[in-house]
């Protein structure tokens, strides 16, 4: 049996404009897999080929900037396929030796079916056998009903055979690793052993699975079966009591309501292996910083610390692109395919916030062939008017004693939420000058006023951005000052200039636009006020039968609108 890895070494050819003519060469390397039959040689060379090209393809379309200039080579690596494998018995690792009431490891002294027998004792736990002595003894599971079918099953078993084995017996079953480290560290570490998933079944979290640990040593390795996952991931947190646990990620939950909200989750996810930090690097900070070292714990916990994203931002945008479809034909390999051209006919804004006198803002609509350069002039003209407010650091307004009495019997900070400390800043909002309250001073330091306006579109990397962008480039000194954070190419999450952030409402919502829509639906016009004041100004009316104009979806021509 062999193995083999195809690796594809190309140059590429920056088109940007910071660097420009460089070639650099990139491997593409595609994942080793074992072939047992001449016959998959051919058909596995093709697959390789054909993933090494589509990784390729997805490099330059996801926005990278490089582009191929040549192959240099292809090679092939073969090597000799030793699959791991169950073999006779062995003592397992010190760590986990003792943990013989989660464990249950047969002594099969003189055979390689440590699978089987394996299978066997779980099999008797879930049919109800009374549990008897002499567990450990391969002899008790020679003598038992219960039957494993190891028709064409290696013995010692690898793991790329679990699969037969589950078919020929209905069974389900979840095979687990030990790691003291190595793996992780490349040496033993107390701190970085841990246990792991290989491999799991379609449903890993029924009860009628089987859970099993291939253990290894440098001579051998060994099926053992997991009587108890959760007796055995006990040692994992300080709370030692029966937990739930995920199967993927084998974390414990104290209540099994806990563990299915968590399983509709880690579900989409492949099986992983939590690492927790064993050390971090601090920055020295200069004397008199109010910034200082950590401890070794506040080192290793990972905290939210970004609370100026948290801060209410005093004005926001709203904001959506309409489109006519014109239908165009165009030619590709000499046969023609009818498209339609997108052409922006409609763009609206409306202005939102909380600040005195900016509560019934109207909604601005702009109409025609230059809509999205009179959007971007009038988004150029309110930030000069709401410049100054967002400047604005109005003095802290006086307060009386029995003001600052109740603000003083609040022990946590206002940002954060977190106990205060002896060291305590005053805040006030920069806007109305009111009071807020004491926070840290870190935390104080975060409330700053913005100096961008936030625009929001439904759906802005999946079709608006590519409307606007164009537009903006043509606007801003230099094109390289519009900052994007790019999915693909042509597809933006969010992108902004020194004036605007552009971003996409629809990456922060946890259901379609419809689904929300049809919720507040119950709550009449009265829940979509800007809507309802726009209709009953434009057409004198909310009700949809009293409703004038065309459809937008019908149009083809700017002379329709």
């Amino acid at each position: 049996m062999r193995r083999f890895a195809e690796d594809l070494i190309v140059a590429r050819q920056p088109g940007t404009k910071l660097v420009t003519g460089d070639i650099v060469a990139r491997t593409f390397d595609s994942e080793m897999i074992p072939l047992l039959l001449t016959d998959l040689i051919a058909p596995a060379l093709q697959t390789h080929s054909n993933n090494i090209s589509d990784r390729v393809d997805r490099l330059i379309r996801d926005g990278s900037g490089w582009a191929v200039h040549e192959i240099i080579s292809v090679s092939i690596n073969i090597t000799r396929y030793n699959p791991l494998a169950g073999n006779s018995w062995m003592e397992l690792p010190k760590p986990i030796r003792h943990k013989t009431y989660a464990l249950l490891n047969i002594k099969n002294m003189n055979d390689d079916r440590c699978l089987e027998w394996a299978l066997v004792a779980a099999l008797e736990r879930q049919r109800g056998f009374p549990r008897g002595n002499n567990r450990l003894r391969v002899g008790r599971y020679q003598k038992s009903s219960v039957k494993i079918n190891m028709t064409g099953i290696s013995t010692p078993t690898p793991i790329s055979e679990i699969g037969k084995v589950e078919k020929l017996n209905d069974v389900s079953i979840n095979v687990f690793g030990w790691d003291d480290g190595t793996i992780l560290k490349g040496e033993p570490s107390k701190l970085n052993q841990g246990f792991y998933p290989i491999r799991l079944c379609q449903n890993p979290n029924s009860e009628t699975c089987i859970n099993i640990l291939l253990g290894e040593n440098d001579r051998t390795s060994h099926w053992v079966w997991i009587q108890d996952l959760s007796a055995l991931l006990c040692g994992q947190s300080k709370n030692t009591h029966a937990k739930f646990c995920c199967v993927r990620c084998l974390r414990g939950f104290t209540r099994s309501d806990l563990l299915d909200n968590h399983e509709r989750d880690c579900s989409k996810l492949q099986a992983q292996r939590t690492i927790m930090p064993d050390e971090v690097k601090q920055r020295d900070y200069p004397v008199g910083s109010i910034k200082q070292k950590k401890t070794t714990k506040e080192q290793l916990t990972l905290k939210f610390n970004s609370w100026r994203k948290t801060i209410k931002h005093p004005f926001t945008i709203s904001a959506d692109i309409e489109c006519i479809l014109v239908p165009r034909e165009v030619d590709e390999n000499g046969a023609t395919v009818k498209i339609s051209e997108h052409i922006p006919c409609t763009v609206s804004y409306k202005l939102n916030s909380h600040l005195a006198g900016f509560e019934d803002e109207a909604v601005v609509i702009f109409h025609g062939p230059k809509c999205v350069d009179e959007f971007l002039e009038a988004l150029d003209l309110l930030y000069e008017r709401l410049r100054p407010w967002m400047e604005m650091n109005e003095p802290m307004e006086k307060v009386d004693q029995a003001t600052m009495d109740r603000l003083n019997a609040y022990p946590n900070c206002v940002i954060c939420k977190r106990k205060l400390i002896e060291d305590k800043h005053l805040d006030h909002c920069h806007y109305t000058g009111k009071v807020l309250g004491y926070t840290h001073p870190l935390c104080n330091l975060e409330r700053q006023t913005p100096k961008y306006l936030p625009i929001f579109f439904h759906n802005l990397k999946g079709y608006d951005s590519h409307m606007v962008i164009g537009g903006i480039a043509d606007r801003v000194d230099d094109p390289w000052d519009i900052n994007v954070i790019a999915k693909a190419m042509e597809t933006y999450t969010a992108f902004s200039t020194k004036k605007f952030r552009f971003i996409d409402s629809c990456a922060h919502l946890n259901s379609s636009l419809e689904k929300l829509v049809s919720n507040l639906h119950s709550s009449g016009p009265g829940a979509f006020k800007p809507v309802e004041d726009f209709l009953q100004q434009k057409f004198g009316s909310v009700q949809p039968e009293k409703l004038r104009g065309v459809p937008l979806l019908l149009l083809q021509d700017l002379r329709d609108l």
